[in-house]
């Protein structure tokens, strides 16, 4: 069995409040184990200051050697992490009593002051915990699912915490693809309240299952039209447009001699023979976002054969969408197919690249936020969005996109080109939502034999 990692001094109350996040089984057994660990590590407290003043102890097992006499008494209670591995292992969840019991059984037969007052410590600190774990609470923060690159996170959990100090919240991050399929499978019985920053081509086929609510956050009138859903009272609501882009590293480009692309259509010339990385769009959204600009600006057929020139110069598709930049960056491959925000960050890092944004078919996606059809906590969750569509969170955007839902808040970065919106091609969200699975089947079929090798 995996165990929960051992706890370092000051870790605990962060612990405590990201625990209440899973799902009472995977809650149940953490928290039992950090009890468990607990109560053995004070037991032993009192185990070792009995040792030193009364010798062994006469119900642990003899020595054996020479006048080793066997114990007259029955062997200690088990220690409390097998107790409670018992359980977990049986998929019993333990009574409140039985718990208790745990508790107390330990240090049960120790005599000493020390030994006593460790094996209270122990019994209190086991029962204090035992209760915000077992579900004497049913308290828990915000669940919120993004997409949101990592590095951003920390800046808009700052901002949020200034906004709403009441409010427990906790990220759940992972790419656009494992996130649109937890939803999808979660839906009936939601763990998230509230989600952000994650594609609105995803937002739609959530929200096609059932899976979001329909809300009308605060400042929506000033949201550009193009950001929202349709309907009068929206499901999702746009935050930021995110677009492909081209990160080439300059030293290795000119190591291997090849020229800097200037259109898609370049990157299909042999000279790039294995140059390149791009996004698997079966995982990652701006692989997504990128193979459905293609296919929307040139048309179907034509997409399809440019990627099939495409395939033959491609040395590895990528999980994430930052992956191909951040390659390119160290010089592990001359061409990376990424997105504008890691493009931009990755530069101004003093990475050796320049980013190349063709001059059209540029494939897009919003950033979209949302709140959970059946959320736990649907005032705190809409709480979240109202900030997500506010001022100061339109202004921490600006920092990593060119276009945001507040067309006066975009603050284009030196790096993109100024006519960047001209560039884009001619997509529809609800297209890309509808056709996701039949794309994707195709792009497998065609391809999974060599994004299987990476």
């Amino acid at each position: 069995m995996k165990h929960r990692p051992s706890l370092k001094p000051g870790e605990l109350p962060e612990f405590m409040r990201r625990l209440a996040a899973y799902d009472g089984n995977e809650r149940m057994r953490l928290g039992l184990e950090l009890v468990a660990d607990v109560i053995d590590a004070l037991g032993a407290i009192g185990i070792g200051e009995a040792h030193r003043r009364h010798g062994p102890r006469p119900d642990l097992p003899a020595k054996t050697g020479s006048g080793a006499k066997a114990s007259p008494r029955s062997s200690i209670a088990p220690p409390a992490r097998q107790i409670c591995e018992g359980w977990v292992e049986a998929r019993r969840v333990p009574s409140v009593s039985a718990l208790c019991g745990c508790c107390l059984a330990r240090g049960s037969s120790l005599h000493s002051p020390v030994s006593r007052l460790a094996a209270g410590l122990g019994r209190l600190l086991g029962l204090t915990l035992l209760l915000a774990v077992a579900g004497c609470s049913t308290e828990r923060p915000l669940v919120v699912y993004t997409a949101a690159e990592a590095d951003q996170l920390t800046k808009y959990e700052r901002a949020f915490k200034r906004a709403h100090p009441e409010i427990d919240l906790v990220w759940v991050r992972d790419s656009t693809g494992v996130l649109t399929a937890k939803l999808l499978a979660e839906r009936k019985a939601p763990r998230a309240d509230a989600i952000f920053a994650l594609a609105a081509t995803s937002m739609a086929q959530v929200d096609s299952a059932g899976g979001l609510a329909p809300y009308s956050p605060k400042n929506i009138g000033r949201i550009d039209p193009m950001f929202r859903d349709s309907r009068a009272i929206p499901h999702w609501t746009g935050t930021a447009v995110l677009t492909a882009a081209i990160c080439v590293n300059t030293i290795e480009a000119k190591r291997r001699g090849l020229p800097i692309p200037n259109t898609w259509e370049d990157l299909a010339n042999p000279i790039y023979k294995d140059a390149i990385s791009m996004p698997n769009p079966a995982s990652s959204g701006v692989g997504l976002l990128t193979v459905a600009g293609w296919l929307q600006g040139l048309g179907e057929a034509e997409a399809w054969a440019f990627m099939d020139r495409l395939d033959r110069n491609v040395v590895s598709y990528a999980h994430s969408g930052s992956k191909p930049c951040k390659d390119a960056a160290r010089g592990e491959v001359p061409i990376g197919i990424s997105f504008d925000f890691r493009a931009v960050k990755t530069q101004s890092e003093g990475a050796p690249i320049v980013i190349v944004v063709p001059t059209r078919m540029v494939g897009w996606d919003m950033e979209a936020s949302g709140v959970v059809a059946g959320a736990r906590h649907p005032e705190a969750a809409r709480a979240f969005v109202d900030w997500a569509m506010s001022d100061e969170a339109m202004s921490l955007y600006a920092e990593s996109f060119a276009i945001v839902g507040v067309a006066n808040a975009s603050k284009p970065a030196p790096s993109l080109p100024p006519d960047l919106a001209n560039r884009l091609a001619p997509m529809d969200v609800a297209w890309t939502a509808n056709n996701r699975m039949r794309v994707l089947s195709e792009w497998v079929r065609r391809y999974e034999g060599r994004a299987a090798r990476q």
